[in-house]
């Protein structure tokens, strides 16, 4: 895949194997979105360290202060939307985690808390509380995990 710095919502892989950026099923530009936002938490939340470092490599673009996190990017890391999602405040804290930012992590999921607190969604509530599972308890994995 093209070196950028963030995983696109959809991808392309030709015949010869080589990925690239797709646009999106109704014609959105390759972008990082709530679809992407998802693959940050499950590297970080992976057994294998490569998988975790891959979350890692978000972090200079995604771990912002929490009023500053968006939810949808272009793959440069440049806010799209003035809107926020639990999910991308939990891909964030992911990108914190993966980057020894247990702090930062932690301020991140308590914001996607309370905005799903004060605009509650099914989705957002999900992954409000399913990002705080992944990234704070071996619940949906049974790794030996140390705080990095």
């Amino acid at each position: 895949m093209d070196a950028q710095a963030l995983p696109p919502d959809w991808a392309r892989v030709d015949d010869s194997g080589a990925i690239t950026a797709a646009a999106g099923p109704v014609g959105t530009p390759p972008r990082f979105g709530l679809d992407a936002a998802r693959t940050v938490l499950r590297f970080q939340e992976s057994c294998q360290d490569t998988d975790r470092a891959l979350a890692g490599r978000t972090a200079t673009e995604l771990v912002l202060p929490p009023q500053d996190t968006r939810a949808v990017y272009d793959l440069a890391g440049n806010p799209q939307v003035d809107w926020q999602h639990p999910l991308g405040l939990s891909a964030a804290a992911a990108a914190a985690d993966a980057s020894g930012q247990r702090d930062r992590a932690d301020e991140l999921l308590d914001a996607a808390s309370h905005l799903d607190e004060r605009d509650p969604t099914y989705y957002g509530a999900a992954w409000a509380a399913l990002g705080r599972v992944l990234l704070r308890t071996t619940l949906l994995n049974d790794c030996a995990r140390t705080s990095p």
